[in-house]
Formats: C-alpha cells, structure tokens, sequence
C-alpha cells in the first residue's frame, strides 16, 4: 500500500473513532454514564447538598391504630479532602394527632476507619459518638479482614456505590436510561432508573452496615427476597456529577418494621418512606472546621443520659 494509502486509512479509522466517541458523548450508557460519573467523583473536593426523608405509616397497638410520621429537611456542606461534613436542618415527629418540629445539626469527620459525628437537637446539648469500621474486623473472619484492609481507605458510601456498580455491570441489577432529559437545579441531566432487587439490596445494606461498626446491626431473620427498591439517578449532563437521587424505601421499612416489631400485639406499617438528595453545587466549600466549643462540650453518646437524647433543649 502506499504511503497516501496508509494515510488515508489512518485518517479514516481517527474519524471512526472520533465519531464513535463524540456519539457515546451525546448518547450514554448507563455503564459509561456510571464509570464516568465514579471517576469524576474522584476529583470532586467538596459539595452542598438537601436531603429530605418522609416517613408517613401507622403503629397498632391491640387493635388501636395510630399514625406516625417522620420527615426531616437538612442541608449539608462537605469538605473531602478534610473529611470533615455539617449538616443543618429540621426534624419533625408527629404521632397520635400530635406534632413537634426540632432544629438539628451534626458535624461529622471521617479520619481513616473512623468517624466521629457530634449532634444536637434544639439547641440541646451536643453528643459525641464514634464509629470504627475496623472493628468489623474481629467479626466478619479472615475474608473480612482482607476485604477491610484493601478498603481502608474507602468510606461506606463509595463502598456501596462501587457494589451497586459491580452489580449492575454483572447484570444483577437493572439501570434505564430514559430518552429525555430532565432539568435539576436550573441543569440539565441525564434521568436513570435503578431498580434493585432484595437479594441485592440485602448485600448492599450489609456493607453500610458492617462499615457503621460493632453497634450497628441488622436482624438475622431479615427477609428481603421479595422487595424491591427503585433508584432514580440524575446527572449532570455537563460535568457527569451526580444531581440527585431518589430513593423510594416503602417495601424495604416495611420489612425492617416486620422484623423488628415481633411484640404480641404491636404491627406497624409504612404507607411511604422515601429519600432524597439533591446536589446543586461542587467544590464551593473553602473550608470546614469544628467549633472548639461543641468538641469541648461534647458528651459522650454512652455517657449520655436519655433526656439528652430524645428530649429537646434539655441541658
């Protein structure tokens, strides 16, 4: 062939590639979206997000039923490289015709396999409590341990995400991209619809679990072969961030309620439980820093008593 040939093929297999590039750009996988999003996640060095939950279920007591209902709306700030997180909101309770709204806020800071989080309900006083996820270690066997030294360095939330990757792409679990694009906080993003199954969702709680440490259980009966949750992942269309996530939990509090309810008598129900967390802003926070006076005049959650605890601005 000569020399113009092998150009011309050349040129003709760049503008292949190019074109081949240029259209998965513009039209994603959900894999590509996903490996795109996880690596872009690794140059992220800080966020603002919202997240809301809503509880809305029932509680019968001897054939007596009464509603319950829990929603929160917190703002949160988190600076990665100092792994140190605020967290800002509201908590409402209501129960038996009776409601009460609290103001809460938490710190939290990640350093190695622990996490430390101090938090205070209406102004109350500030409870320290800490978490080592290497605890898990003495108990998970010497698989478990291998698997806690090779994740040292990675927190329970990008453990679970990187199971839920490695699930969808072994096709265990099932992710839609839709056509359209929706808008997220004045952006567009892609919508994809995650929908995981019981058995999945049983190893992915397992993880968030077993990285919460030694105190964090969840019961040994649990049964969550026939439920299922649905995700709803958006991201941004320009930078390939995470917008949102919708997390509907209705089926899987509904199991958690069954399995811990087990007194003669007692049932309860969820009629919606349902997470979610928007992202309007990265790496907008400068700086995170403890104030020396919630560390100093923290007490420690073991120590606490219980007015502390559940009843607000108790001092």
């Amino acid at each position: 062939m000569s020399k113009k040939g092998v150009i011309g093929v050349l040129s003709a297999i760049l503008i292949a590639i190019a074109a081949f590039g240029i259209y998965r750009y513009f039209h994603p996988t959900p894999l590509g979206l996903l490996r795109q999003m996880i690596r872009n996640l690794g140059r992220v060095e800080s966020f603002k997000a919202d997240m809301t939950t809503n509880l809305d279920g029932t509680v019968s007591i001897g054939g007596i039923e009464a509603e319950l209902g829990l929603n929160s709306d917190i703002g949160m700030e988190s600076a990665l490289k100092e792994g140190i997180s605020h967290q800002k909101g509201t908590l409402k309770v209501s129960a038996i015709g009776l409601s009460v709204d609290a103001p809460i806020e938490s710190y939290t800071q990640s350093e190695g396999t622990k996490t430390t989080t101090y938090s205070s309900t209406n102004g109350g006083k500030w409870v320290k409590s800490v978490v080592d996820s290497a605890s898990t270690s003495e108990t998970t066997g010497e698989q478990g341990q291998q698997e806690e030294q090779q994740n040292v360095d990675i927190d329970v939330d990008s453990k679970a995400v990187i199971g839920l990757f490695q699930k969808i792409m072994s096709g265990e679990v099932k992710a839609e991209l839709a056509k359209e694009t929706e808008t997220i906080c004045g952006k567009e993003a892609f919508r994809m619809d995650i929908t995981i199954a019981g058995d999945v969702l049983q190893y992915i709680l397992k993880i968030i679990i077993q990285a919460m440490g030694e105190k964090a259980q969840i019961p040994d009966d649990l049964d969550l072969t026939n439920t299922t949750t649905v995700l709803v992942l958006h991201i941004y269309k320009d930078s390939r961030l995470p917008a949102s996530l919708r997390i509907d939990c209705t089926e899987l509090g509904n199991a958690l309620i069954r399995s811990f309810l087990k007194t003669d008598g007692i049932e309860g129900r969820a009629d919606r439980f349902t997470f979610e967390i928007v992202v309007p802003e990265y790496n907008t926070v400068d700086s995170i820093r403890i104030p020396e006076e919630v560390i100093s005049g923290a007490v420690d959650s073991e120590q606490a008593n219980i007015l502390d605890l559940l009843i607000p601005g108790m001092q």
